[in-house]
């Protein structure tokens, strides 16, 4: 009888259910890693989808802050080249 598909052991007890207990666990086990893995990835979707959320500001950020000193440069230069011609003026005029 030993040699009955490993269903009978030595001492003519069933070892069925032990392979299919054992067989149950590692299915179980997956089933748990698989969740596991799944949650992992919904986390990381979710942590990308905020990174890029900042990502998106920042370089909004970035740009309005570039903007911001191009348009100072330029009302500078503009002043500056008033109070040169205003410099001009009044030189000729005295």
């Amino acid at each position: 009888m030993a040699g009955y598909g490993g269903y009978i052991g030595a001492a003519g007890t069933c070892v069925q259910q032990t392979c299919l207990a054992k067989r149950a666990g590692k299915k179980q086990a997956q089933e748990t890693d698989q969740e596991q893995a799944l949650t992992i990835q919904q986390q990381m979707q979710a942590d990308e989808a905020k990174n890029q959320v900042e990502r998106q500001k920042i370089q909004e950020d970035l740009k309005t802050s570039i903007m911001n000193t191009i348009q100072d440069t330029t009302q500078n230069k503009q002043k500056g080249a008033l109070k040169s011609a205003e410099a001009n003026d009044s030189y000729i005029r005295m």
